[in-house]
């Protein structure tokens, strides 16, 4: 059986039919540098609405986003 949903940290809607997530399709098409960008900004867009929108969900989902930077940028290191 597949990993439960979260929404911060595996949201059901960014699940792909067959399995796989939406991040790996994203990767795939924008690479390295479009990769970066993409959770750099996703980072920002969280940050700056946490107050506003969803509290203490934006502020975990800016994280996760900051760790799929991370990811991106440097791997397994």
């Amino acid at each position: 059986m597949g990993e439960a949903f979260d929404p911060v940290t595996r949201p059901a809607h960014y699940e792909l039919p067959g399995g796989g997530e939406a991040k790996d399709v994203m990767r795939q098409a924008l690479g390295h540098e479009g990769a970066c960008a993409y959770w750099l900004g996703c980072s920002l867009k969280y940050l700056l609405r946490y107050r506003g929108k969803g509290g203490q969900e934006d502020l975990a989902k800016a994280a996760q986003c900051v760790a799929y930077l991370a990811e991106e940028e440097y791997g397994d290191e």
